[in-house]
């Protein structure tokens, strides 16, 4: 049995370091549509870094961010980890929607509007 538990343990460490090499953290620094560069940055209040999350980054809102495209699918669907802070804001209105795929963390501080909201198998929300 410790040897199992041990197991386990190992290869939730390996998937986490894995994983973590892989996600790059976006930061939203302005009010913005989520495609457009201007609104991220790599760094926390830095400067832009004109580009947009990918499905595996971690992403931090602390602005008024709008989705201006579908976020599901296995090519659009998020994997990394989505927190909106206190304050701010993703809204997607009726248009568009977000999947939280498998191995994703999700936590809402402040507000979310979108039309769909899909969480498969191994998701967390917090």
């Amino acid at each position: 049995m410790k040897l199992k538990a041990i197991a386990i343990t190992l290869a939730v460490i390996l998937f986490t370091l894995t994983y973590a090499a892989y996600a790059a953290d976006k930061y939203s620094i302005a009010n913005g549509n989520w495609t457009t560069g201007t609104t991220w940055s790599n760094t926390m209040g830095g400067a832009t870094c004109n580009c947009s999350p990918s499905k595996s980054d971690n992403i931090y809102i602390y602005n008024t961010d709008t989705l201006d495209k579908d976020l599901t699918g296995g090519g659009q669907g998020l994997t990394g980890i989505v927190t909106i802070n206190t304050g701010a804001s993703l809204n997607g209105g009726s248009t568009y929607s977000l999947e939280m795929r498998s191995g994703s963390t999700f936590t809402v501080h402040g507000s979310l509007t979108i039309k769909d909201l899909t969480y498969n198998s191994g998701a967390a929300v917090l």
